[in-house]
């Protein structure tokens, strides 16, 4: 999956998503990561926020196939 379409919170039709899910929280910190990374100046700066990025939403994806 994209990192793009990976930051886009997964929504249910019949309820939004729960805050507290940590699911939610770790794409919430990719987000993050991507702006930080949108705002360095260097490539060099830039890969590793990205990186760290990626982790997280692999493991919100892993966590929400999982339905924790």
């Amino acid at each position: 999956m994209g990192l793009a379409k990976g930051l886009r919170w997964r929504r249910s039709h019949e309820e939004g998503p729960c805050p507290d899910s940590r699911e939610l929280e770790y794409r919430r910190y990719a987000a993050t990561l991507v702006e930080s990374a949108n705002r360095a100046a260097k490539s060099s700066d830039k890969l590793p926020l990205l990186v760290m990025a990626d982790a997280w939403l692999r493991l919100a994806e892993k966590i929400g196939r999982a339905g924790l």
